[in-house]
C-alpha cells in the first residue's frame, strides 16, 4: 500500500502541492477547529425514513462545507430508539466533550478545561415557525445543557435559487446553464406557500422579492394554516393580470403534512412544485448560522477574541502613512490635532495655511482725468490718462472725483 512518504509498491502517490506565495494565492480551505462546537440538527415533525434521509443528505452538505464539522441529528419527536431525540443527541455530546478533557487529562496533557456551548442548534426550517420554535427552546432547555440556537435557514438568496431549481424541475419555470438565471417562464404568477402564520408570510415575502427578481414575474407569499389565504392571494395575482399560475412551497418538509401542499394547489387552481428538502441546505446555507453563532461565543469568552491579520503591506502603508500625516495612533491624544486640522484617526489632514500679510482698508486716490490738450476731459471714462483703476462713466466716484 503507497505511504505519503513514498510509493511502497511501485505505484506513484499524488502529494500535496504546496500553497503559492503572493498576494493571488487561493484562500486557504475552511476547516473547523477542534473546539468548535458541534452542529446539532433540529429536525421537526413526525419522524420516518423519509425524514431521517432528508436530514442525513442535509448533515452530509454542511460536513462537505466545513470539513471537521460534527453534524448530529436530534428529532423534536423522536423516541430515543431509532429516532434520538433533540434533548438526548445534546445531552450526549456534552458527555463526548467531557470525557475527551478527561481522557487528554489523564494522558498528561496540557488542555484548557473546556468552555463555551457545547453545539450549536439549527432549526430545520425554512422560514419562522412560533409554535415549532418553542419546542425547540424547551428541548434545548430540558437537556440542561450549554447550547446556542440559532434562526432558521430563511430568508436567504440560497432559498430563492433553491425554489427556482424546485419550479424548474416541474416544468413551471424554465432556467439556462449560466447560473440557473430564466430565459422564459411558463408561469406567470407564483404563490409561496408557508407556515407559521403572519411572521412566516412577511419572511417568506423577503424570499419572494428575490424570486421575482429571478424569474422576472410576480410573486406573493401565502399562509398554508390559514384559511381563506391561498386563494385571496390566488385572487389578487389573477386580477393583477397573471393568467398562469404556480404554487412554490416554501417548506423543507417534515414540519407540514403533504397533503396540505395537493389541497392548497386545488384550492388555488394550479399546479405545485416540490418542497425545498435538501436543496434548503445548498453549500453555505445551513453551516452559516453555526459559523455565527461559534464564532459570537468566541469572542464572548475571556480571551477568545482573535485579532484580525493584516493584509500583506497594509502594515508598511498604515506606518507610512502615519510617518507621513504626523497622525497619533487610536486612543493615544495628539495635541498638534488642531493644528494641522485633523478631526480624526482616519481623516487626512489638511494643508497647511499660507499666511497672508494683514489687509488695510485704504483707498486708492486716482490721478486726475485730463483731455489731450491738458484740461478736464468731458468723457473721463473714454479718454483717461494716468494710473488708476478703469470706472464706468456712471460710477459715482467718478462723478465725484471730476475736478
Amino acid at each position: 500500500m503507497s505511504t505519503p512518504t513514498g510509493p511502497a509498491s511501485g505505484l506513484p502517490v499524488r502529494m500535496p502541492r504546496p500553497r503559492q506565495p503572493g498576494r493571488h494565492r487561493r484562500p486557504e480551505p475552511l476547516v473547523a477547529p477542534e473546539d468548535a462546537p458541534a452542529l446539532v440538527l433540529a429536525v421537526p415533525g413526525t419522524p420516518s425514513s423519509a425524514t431521517r434521509s432528508l436530514a442525513d443528505e442535509v448533515v452530509s452538505i454542511a460536513r462537505s462545507e466545513l470539513p471537521g464539522l460534527d453534524a448530529r441529528i436530534g428529532y423534536l419527536d423522536g423516541d430515543d430508539e431509532e429516532f434520538p431525540s433533540l434533548t438526548s443527541v445534546l445531552a450526549h455530546a456534552a458527555e463526548e466533550r467531557t470525557a475527551r478533557y478527561e481522557q487528554a487529562r489523564a494522558a498528561g496533557s496540557d488542555v484548557k478545561e473546556p468552555d463555551g456551548p457545547v453545539a450549536v442548534v439549527v432549526p430545520l426550517l425554512a422560514g419562522p415557525d412560533s409554535a415549532l420554535l418553542r419546542q425547540v427552546r424547551q428541548a434545548v432547555m430540558d437537556s440542561r445543557v450549554a447550547a446556542e440556537l440559532t434562526d432558521v435557514l430563511g430568508p436567504h438568496p440560497l432559498l430563492a435559487e433553491a425554489l427556482h431549481v424546485r419550479l424548474s424541475e416541474a416544468g413551471l419555470a424554465r432556467a439556462d446553464r449560466a447560473r440557473l438565471f430564466t430565459v422564459a417562464t411558463a408561469a406567470d404568477g407564483i404563490i409561496l406557500a408557508s407556515v407559521g402564520g403572519d411572521e412566516a408570510v412577511q419572511a417568506a415575502g423577503i424570499t419572494g422579492m428575490l424570486l421575482a427578481a429571478r424569474l422576472a414575474v410576480p410573486v406573493m407569499a401565502a399562509a398554508l394554516d390559514q384559511e381563506g389565504s391561498i386563494a385571496s392571494v390566488a385572487d389578487q395575482l389573477r386580477n393583477a393580470g397573471s393568467q398562469q399560475l404556480a404554487l412554490a412551497p416554501y417548506l423543507i418538509g417534515p414540519e407540514i403534512d403533504a397533503s396540505l401542499v395537493e389541497e392548497a394547489a386545488k384550492e388555488a387552481d394550479c399546479p405545485a412544485s416540490e418542497p425545498l428538502g435538501p436543496r434548503a441546505a445548498q453549500p453555505g446555507a445551513a453551516v452559516h448560522p453555526h459559523r455565527a453563532r461559534a464564532a459570537q461565543a468566541a469572542r464572548a469568552r475571556p480571551g477568545g477574541r482573535r485579532e484580525r491579520r493584516p493584509a500583506q503591506g497594509e502594515g508598511h502603508r498604515e506606518a507610512a502613512r502615519e510617518a507621513q500625516q504626523g497622525v497619533l495612533r487610536r486612543g493615544v491624544a495628539d495635541p498638534e490635532a488642531d493644528r494641522r486640522g485633523v478631526q480624526g484617526d482616519h481623516e487626512r489632514p489638511r494643508p497647511p495655511l499660507i499666511p497672508e500679510a494683514p489687509h488695510v482698508a485704504t483707498r486708492q486716490r486716482r490721478a486726475p482725468v485730463r483731455s489731450a490738450d491738458g484740461g478736464p476731459s468731458p468723457c473721463p471714462g473714454l479718454d483717461r490718462v494716468g494710473a488708476g483703476p478703469f470706472r464706468s462713466p456712471t460710477t459715482r466716484y467718478d462723478r465725484q472725483e471730476r475736478p
